[in-house]
């Protein structure tokens, strides 16, 4: 057997202290040193994006507020270092479904520690839906009740197949599905899996405000 990150051939000492620990299945097909190599955001952070910074917004979120962006409350679980980057790869365009529960434990610690009412998680088009199979983001959010409170009105171009700069001029149209929440005294927590640009999500926020929802922040796996 071996890794799906890194191809690497599972240790059956490794494979079986694995198991006597009653890990998930997801966990029994990363090997150790990928597990390790997987960084946590610790310490200061941007109050905007999560971001590592020792200012309390940092120069990317500076320009959003200057171009008269939204203010968000964004937190991050991990960095998206390289180890990451082969985790998305996986899971996302290759379609490991199984490693979707990889980070379960560490999502529901941090969802502990946050004041929200209701999860929402970030939506995907139809066309990558009929592609893919799933949306990645509710995927790791499967052991966990949700809401589909978000949904595109617009297909667009993945993020993925454009560079920094193009992804910034693309515009992303979100709507709120019909529901029954109270606004504006529903606390929504978004949830998407990779924060780059930070664009996506401060459309999902200025979705939400612009139906009446006032307590809004969310959290990322990765930044």
């Amino acid at each position: 057997m071996i890794c799906l990150l890194c191809n690497s051939e599972l240790e059956i000492t490794f494979f079986l202290k694995q198991q006597l620990r009653c890990c998930s299945q997801a966990r029994l097909m990363v090997c150790e040193p990928c597990q390790n190599s997987f960084e946590m955001i610790d310490g200061l952070t941007c109050s905007d994006c999560g971001k590592v910074s020792h200012q309390t917004c940092c120069a990317d979120c500076q320009k959003w507020r200057a171009q008269g962006a939204v203010s968000m409350h964004n937190q991050a679980i991990f960095r998206y270092n390289e180890t990451m980057k082969c985790y998305f790869k996986q899971y996302k365009f290759y379609g490991n479904y199984v490693l979707r529960h990889f980070f379960k434990k560490e999502i529901r610690s941090r969802l502990k520690q946050m004041d929200y009412d209701v999860l929402v998680p970030i939506p995907v088009t139809q066309k990558t839906l009929a592609r893919r199979g799933f949306n990645p983001v509710a995927g790791v959010m499967s052991h966990l009740k949700y809401l589909n409170l978000l949904a595109y009105d617009s297909e667009k171009i993945d993020q993925v197949k454009r560079n920094r700069i193009n992804r910034l001029k693309q515009r992303q149209h979100f709507y709120v599905m019909s529901h029954d929440l109270r606004t504006p005294q529903t606390k929504v927590c978004i949830m998407d899996d990779v924060y780059t640009t930070g664009k996506t999500m401060r459309l999902a926020y200025e979705c939400l405000i612009s139906h009446g929802f006032e307590n809004i922040l969310s959290l990322t796996l990765a930044r």
